[in-house]
C-alpha cells in the first residue's frame, strides 16, 4: 500500500490543506481545485482540457475521476454521469452557451462550464 501511495502521490487528494481556494491535484490531464473555509470543504472544481475529452483514454480517466469525486461527496455517480452525458449533448447543440443546467444528486450540485480549452465541473453541497 505504501508503494502504491508513493507512486500515485501526485494524483491523490491531500488529507488536509489550509483555508482558501487551492489546487489539490494538478496534472497535465486534470486539475482538482478545492475551496476550504474554517476547516470545511465548501466545494470542488474538476478542470480538464477539452482535448482530453476527444480520446477514449481521456474520457475514461475523466469519467473515473468525476465518479470518484462525486462518490466522495455522497452523490450517485451512475445517475450523475448519465445526466452529464445529456448535458454535454445539449451543450453541443447550443454551442454559444458556456454554462449548462445544474445536476442534483443527494444534495450535491454539479454545474458545468466551458471555455475554449477547458471543461469545468463545480461540485457544491
Amino acid at each position: 500500500m505504501a508503494t502504491a501511495k508513493k507512486q500515485a502521490k501526485d494524483e491523490l487528494l491531500p488529507t488536509s490543506t489550509s483555508a482558501g481556494v487551492k489546487n489539490l491535484v494538478a496534472t497535465k490531464d486534470v486539475t482538482i481545485r478545492g475551496n476550504v473555509q474554517n476547516g470545511q470543504l465548501m466545494g470542488l472544481a474538476l478542470i480538464t482540457p477539452t482535448k482530453q475529452m476527444k480520446t477514449t483514454a481521456g474520457k475514461k480517466q475523466f469519467g473515473t475521476t468525476f465518479a470518484l469525486l462525486g462518490t466522495s461527496l455522497d452523490a450517485k455517480p451512475k445517475y450523475v454521469i448519465k445526466k452529464f452525458e445529456k448535458v454535454l449533448k445539449d451543450a453541443k447543440k447550443k454551442s454559444t452557451s458556456t454554462t449548462t443546467k445544474t445536476i442534483y444528486s443527494n444534495g450535491v450540485r454539479f454545474n458545468t462550464g466551458f471555455s475554449t480549452d477547458h471543461l469545468y465541473i463545480y461540485m457544491t453541497k
